[in-house]
């Protein structure tokens, strides 16, 4: 699951007027990829990877979440970019 178009507006328009800089990246991890992992560490984890790479994505999924929230505030709060 990707960035939905006013997620990526918010995120272009931060970069725009310098709240983040080029190379810091905004996105939410891939489920599917987050499943293959959790998968391929079972052997190395004993299954442990089972519980914990859900976690990871969860986490990841609402630290982005708040990010944007975050962003989106500063938009609101900053004049040049309410014009």
């Amino acid at each position: 699951m990707g960035l939905t178009e006013e997620e990526q507006a918010i995120v272009m328009a931060a970069r725009r007027y310098g709240m983040i800089n080029e190379h810091q990246r905004v996105h939410y991890l891939c489920g599917d990829r987050c499943i293959l992992w959790a998968l391929g560490l079972v052997p190395l984890t004993l299954g442990f990877s089972l519980i914990l790479c859900p976690l990871v994505w969860v986490a990841q999924h609402d630290r982005t979440g708040r990010s944007i929230d975050r962003l989106r505030q500063q938009l609101a709060a900053t004049p040049f970019a309410q014009g």
